[in-house]
């Protein structure tokens, strides 16, 4: 979870966001939906309204779909972003610097709070 937590201080998403979680931290890896349910319990925050930002379709998006959050993976050409056609995130960019306009469209549906994330 420490190089997690350095990977995102390094990439100058935190201040983004109003939570960041770590499934480190939690006891329990991705994808198992208990993961992602601990976030939405320690919260109160309805699934609906967390987004999932990821890189690998079955452990970040599928896990996080498991329990109905919404999903944007960051597809820069890794093997773990591929090979799975029965899961499809809602949104897929090719890289971080395209993340604001993926959250705004998920915002457009009017179910996300833009500050609220998990890794």
């Amino acid at each position: 979870s420490c190089l997690q937590r350095e990977k995102i201080d390094g990439s100058g998403l935190a201040p983004y966001f109003r939570v960041i979680a770590i499934s480190g931290d939690v006891g329990v890896g991705k994808p198992d939906p208990k993961a992602f349910e601990h976030l939405i319990n320690r919260f109160g925050i309805p699934a609906s309204q967390l987004v999932m930002v990821g890189n690998g379709l079955r452990t970040d998006i599928k896990g996080a779909q498991s329990v109905g959050m919404q999903t944007i993976l960051v597809d820069r050409g890794d093997p773990h972003a591929k090979g799975d056609e029965t899961i499809v995130p809602d949104i897929t960019i090719p890289d971080l610097t395209t993340l604001d306009d993926a959250l705004a469209q998920l915002q457009k549906t009017g179910e996300m709070d833009p500050m609220d994330g998990i890794d």
